[in-house]
């Protein structure tokens, strides 16, 4: 079995960095490290601006399967520190190898929103939700600053490390709670200082 010729680069790079064969990629084999080399390559090609059917038909699954392990799979890269180490350069050599059909954008995204007086959890799942959205919509490179732990905690050495990523992006979304927080108020003054781009859910395209 061989892989669609459009992306048989980053297929037969996928396999070797995991160890895993094409034929294991196409079985229904449920093994984690399989799983989440599937994952992996769905939410590369969604970036890229695949189609659903595409996508499905290159993994041999299902569009359910697939919307599933794109959602799973970006939300561990966000969250999950010792994911993002392992996969995370194994993802970013596929997204080169994996040919754009749809424009993908690739300057980076900063994500601007209300984190005080609510649940790590809550901002997390808001700030998760929105990073799909954005990848939905051709948004390559997203900083997520509730990836670092403390961000929560408003402290001096947190807010240094997210301007510096601020820094390397063209754009800010801004989400429509923003204002209520003082340090995402902060992050929007410092972001119309340098320049950046506003964004909001109305620049959003499928």
């Amino acid at each position: 079995m061989e892989p669609n010729k459009r992306f048989k680069k980053a297929f037969d790079y996928l396999c070797s960095a995991t160890m895993i064969t094409y034929d294991d990629m196409m079985s229904k084999c449920r093994k984690h490290e399989i799983v989440v080399a599937r994952q992996l390559m769905a939410s590369a090609l969604w970036v890229k601006g695949y189609r659903l059917k595409n996508i499905a038909e290159a993994l041999n699954v299902t569009h359910s399967a697939v919307l599933h392990g794109v959602d799973t799979f970006d939300n561990l890269i966000a969250t999950d520190r010792d994911h993002k180490n392992l996969y995370g350069p194994i993802y970013n050599r596929v997204l080169d190898l994996v040919t754009s059909r749809g424009g993908a954008i690739k300057d980076g995204v900063y994500l601007c929103g209300k984190v005080t007086g609510i649940e790590y959890e809550e901002a997390l799942e808001k700030f998760n939700s929105i990073m799909k959205e954005l990848k939905r919509s051709k948004f390559q490179k997203i900083f997520n600053p509730l990836a670092y732990d403390k961000y929560m905690e408003n402290n001096f050495e947190t807010n240094k490390r997210c301007f510096y990523h601020m820094l390397s992006c063209k754009y800010i979304y801004v989400l429509p709670d923003a204002c209520k927080c003082e340090q995402a108020r902060l992050e929007m003054e410092v972001a119309k200082n340098i320049g950046l781009t506003f964004l909001t859910e109305q620049d959003l395209y499928y």
